[in-house]
C-alpha cells in the first residue's frame, strides 16, 4: 500500500522538495498536502471498491483500522490543520514536523501486536471507539 500511495505521486513530491529548497514552503507543504489528499479521497477508496472483485472474503481490503492508526491519523489532522492556522512556515517548523513524524514511525515499530477481528466479517459498519481497540469505518 505504501508503494501505491507513492509512485503516483513521485513527481509531486519532487516538485515539492523543488521548491522547499527554493525556499518556496509555503508551496511545497501545499503540494505534500493535496498529495497526501489524493491519497485518502481517491485510492483507499479505489482499493476497497478493487477488493470487492477479488478472490474470497478473507482476501478483501477493509477499512478496518487498529486505535494506534486511528490516533495517529487524528492526530496528524489536528497537527495540519493547526499549521495551516498559523499561515507560516519556517524551518524550525518543519524540524518540529519531521521529528512528529519520526514519533509516529517509532510508535508504529516499536507498537505490540494487536488482534485485528475477521476483514471479511462487515466491512461498512458504525465507527466504534473503545470497543476490542479497534475501528471500524
Amino acid at each position: 500500500l505504501i508503494i501505491l500511495a507513492l509512485v503516483p505521486n513521485t513527481a509531486e513530491f519532487v516538485n515539492a522538495i523543488q521548491f522547499a529548497l527554493q525556499d518556496n514552503l509555503s508551496l511545497a507543504t501545499e503540494i505534500g498536502r493535496s498529495a497526501a489528499l489524493q491519497i485518502a479521497c481517491i485510492q483507499a477508496p479505489v482499493l476497497v471498491l478493487y477488493s470487492l472483485f477479488l478472490g474470497p472474503i478473507d482476501d478483501r481490503f477493509s477499512m478496518i483500522f487498529p486505535m494506534i492508526d486511528f490516533w495517529a491519523i487524528l492526530f496528524s489532522v489536528i497537527i495540519i490543520v493547526a499549521q495551516s492556522e498559523s499561515r507560516s512556515l519556517n524551518y524550525f517548523k518543519g524540524f518540529a514536523l519531521i521529528a512528529i513524524y519520526s514519533g509516529l514511525v517509532a510508535a508504529f515499530y516499536y507498537k505490540p501486536d494487536e488482534l485485528i477481528p475477521d476483514p471479511g466479517a462487515e466491512l461498512l459498519s458504525f465507527v466504534k471507539l473503545g470497543s476490542d481497540s479497534i475501528v471500524q469505518l
